[in-house]
This record gives structure tokens, C-alpha cells and sequence, in this order.
């Protein structure tokens, strides 16, 4: 109680009281025990003092001492080290009989004062105690290979999100492993999954899910994806990944440089690929595939990707029937499966049709001449005119008759 008034905050323009004070109360506690100082007056009498601000004391909750601002913090990170470097301030608030909120606002001098101790979730935790827990961190990751965060916050008592706070900046000094997809890794566990990824890939020949792979092998899911990924980034893995995550495709180059050969091999020898073709050969999306590999040297149908020399083959035929003043259907000049679609566009790309002002496409798939046209209107009007004169005789000796 009374001993705590030497560690006092003086203000500077009441020095002289305080002395007068505290000589007053130095005398009379000399003289005879009947002359002292009661409980009572000693209460009094800090009180004034405090009421007149010439100190700064906390009284404690059982009411029976005072603590000084000074002693209370002291006692506050005491109590921290006791209890390990981790404990909660309502726990420690009844040891330091004081009210909460006094233990409070020592707290925050504490904080601004020391970087070394933190106030995180509601606990306070010192930089010692949290290199402490990275240390048994690595120690259990050593003999385990790989450690669950969950697994590991709730052996600790602590979120996962705190854990990985705590972890993070330590990784490669005190704890040495790998974070991952909420995993920890060390780099052994890392190299040997490494080799059995890369020796699992090596043996594909075609197109596979990548989530088969994993399962077939049983290798870890949270180094899996970005293994693959890195694997192939870096060209010790030949071939590409199509869609996301484990939903992905991996296809090895040695498929798809076979796949592009078969692809232009039958589009060259036909003129022509059909899409069904294409996806016998295992491709996705053929239309745009071939597109793609194909390029200027053909066009998509509807039903397949056609070369400009289909559209020659045509166009020769059409630009003899053009010439000699008649007519062509196309259709049976292509391919079986092509329809009236594609017969009209191979149709658009004959240069000889757009030019000819006379010709006419009709049925998508017939080119016919302009002087076949005219032939055919001549022929229509004659026989109309004869239709007509013929009509005309009969309902003239129609009429007669009926006179």
C-alpha cells in the first residue's frame, strides 16, 4: 500500500506539497504507537492525494491496497512469463486483483511498448512462446513427412488461420517444410511425391484425367495439381494440361504430335476430315482443332474441314456447265456425308458463280446457267402460248355446239 507512493508520477508544479506531505506523514509515523496513523487516516489520506493528483493510484478489488500504474505492469508481464508466454486477461485479472479494465489499458502500454508480445484473438501471446510452438511444429513435421493444419491448430488449441500466421514467417528458418493447400510438407516428402508424379506421367500415351492418375497412384491431392503444374512449367514434364484443378486432362506431347500427324495425313490424302473423324482420333472440339492446325489451307462445313482443292474439283465442273449453257448439281460431286448445307457453301466459294451475273443457285446445292434459265422460259412460254391456243379452239367449238 503505503510503499507505493515512492514510485508515484509527480507533477511538476506541486512538488513542494508532496514534500510537505510526505514529511508529515514520515513524522508521525516516528513518533509513538499511540500517536500513528490508523487504516483509516492512511485511506483518507491517499485519497487526497489522489483527488489532488499528486499520484496515480489503482485500487484493488478486496479494497485494502493500492498499486501504482508502474507496479501493476510489472506484475502483468510477469504473470505472462509465468504462465508460459500465452494467456487470456480475464485469467490473469483475478491474480492481479485489480478491475479489467485496468489490466486492460496496462495491456495496450505493454503493446505499443513491446513488439515482442502481441494481443491476437482475444489471448496474448509472446514472440518466444510462438518460435516455441514453430519449434515442436517442425519437430512433429520431421517424423510425420506431412501435417494437416487443422490437425495441428486443434493440437495447439488455436485457429488454423493464427497457426498459419505463426508458421509462415518461420518457414525455411525454424520450421523447414513446404505450405500447401492447407498442408505442411517437408522437403523430402516434397522431392519423393515429385518423383512419383513425374514417373506416373511419364508412362501416359494418351489423354487421361488427372484426377484418375492421383487416385490410381494414391499420391497427395494438395501437391498433386501444383506439382503437375510446376513439372510442365518447367519442361520435365512433355505435355499440356487442358481445364482446371483435378478436372483437368493431361495430354503427353508424344499423343498429340501422333494426333496431329494422323489428322493432316487423312485431311491430305481426302481433302477433307470429317469432325467424327476427328474425334475417333480422340480430339476435343474438332471444329476448332482442326481450325487451328489447319489453317488457311481449308475451311470449316458444317460437317467437316474441307480443303481449297475440294472447292477446285468443284469449280471446274460448275465452270463447264456454266459454259456449255447448262446446269450442275453439286452434291454428288462431294463427299456422301456432306448435305445441302455444305454443298451451298463450297458453292459460295466458287469464284466462277459470282462472276457469271446469269447463273442462279437454287435447292443450295444446284448452279444453273443463265442461258439454261432462258432455254427453260422460252420453253415455258411456248407451250403456254400453245395451251392457251389450243384451250381457246376447244372452247370455241364448245360454244358453237351449244348453238
Amino acid at each position: 500500500g503505503i510503499a507505493g507512493i515512492a514510485d508515484s508520477k509527480h507533477l511538476p508544479g506541486r512538488m513542494d506539497e508532496l514534500a510537505e506531505l510526505q514529511a508529515l506523514l514520515g513524522s508521525v509515523q516516528k513518533q509513538e504507537s499511540k500517536n500513528r496513523l490508523n487504516e483509516r487516516n492512511c485511506r483518507e489520506l491517499l485519497i487526497k492525494l489522489i483527488q489532488k493528483e499528486l499520484v496515480t493510484l489503482i485500487l484493488t478489488l478486496d479494497g485494502n491496497e493500492y498499486v501504482t500504474p508502474q507496479q501493476l505492469e510489472k506484475e502483468l508481464r510477469d504473470e505472462i512469463t509465468v504462465r508460459g508466454g500465452r494467456c487470456q486477461l480475464t485469467e490473469v485479472q483475478p491474480v492481479l486483483n485489480v478491475d479489467l479494465r485496468h489490466v486492460q489499458n496496462r495491456m495496450e502500454d505493454i503493446l505499443k511498448d513491446d513488439p515482442s508480445i502481441l494481443f491476437i484473438e482475444g489471448e496474448v501471446f509472446t514472440t518466444e512462446f510462438l518460435d516455441g510452438l514453430a519449434e515442436e511444429t517442425n519437430q512433429v513435421l520431421t517424423e510425420a513427412g506431412s501435417l494437416r493444419l487443422v490437425d495441428l491448430a486443434s493440437r495447439f488449441n488455436i485457429t488454423t488461420q493464427l497457426l498459419m500466421e505463426t508458421i509462415k514467417p518461420r518457414l525455411g528458418s525454424i520450421v523447414q517444410g513446404r505450405m500447401e493447400s492447407g498442408m505442411l510438407y517437408t522437403p523430402t516428402y516434397v522431392e519423393r511425391q515429385e518423383a512419383c508424379i513425374r514417373g506416373a506421367f511419364s508412362g501416359v500415351t494418351r489423354p487421361i484425367a488427372v484426377a484418375a492418375l492421383q487416385a490410381a497412384f494414391q499420391l497427395d491431392e494438395s501437391l498433386f495439381e501444383p506439382t503437375v503444374e510446376s513439372l510442365i512449367k518447367k519442361g520435365r514434364l512433355a505435355g499440356t494440361l487442358s481445364g482446371k484443378g483435378m478436372r483437368a486432362t493431361f495430354t503427353p506431347a508424344t499423343f498429340s504430335k501422333a494426333q496431329t500427324a494422323g489428322v493432316r495425313g487423312f485431311y491430305d490424302q481426302n481433302g477433307y476430315i470429317e469432325y467424327s473423324t476427328a474425334e475417333k482420333m480422340l480430339v476435343n472440339n474438332p471444329k476448332g482443332f482442326l481450325t487451328k492446325e489447319l489453317g488457311a489451307s481449308g475451311f470449316a462445313l458444317r460437317t467437316c474441314y474441307a480443303s481449297l482443292s475440294l472447292v477446285q474439283q468443284v469449280e471446274a465442273q460448275v465452270e463447264e456447265a456454266l459454259a456449255s449453257g447448262s446446269l450442275v448439281d453439286v452434291l454428288p460431286l462431294l463427299p456422301p456425308f456432306m448435305d445441302g448445307a455444305d454443298a451451298a457453301e463450297v458453292i459460295k466459294r466458287c469464284g466462277c458463280v459470282a462472276k457469271d451475273k446469269g447463273a442462279r443457285v437454287m435447292a443450295d446445292s444446284c448452279v444453273v446457267s443463265g442461258k439454261w434459265l432462258d432455254k427453260c422460259v422460252d420453253f415455258i412460254k411456248q407451250r403456254a402460248t400453245l395451251d392457251a391456243d389450243r384451250l381457246s379452239k376447244e372452247l370455241a367449238v364448245g360454244a358453237g355446239m351449244d348453238a
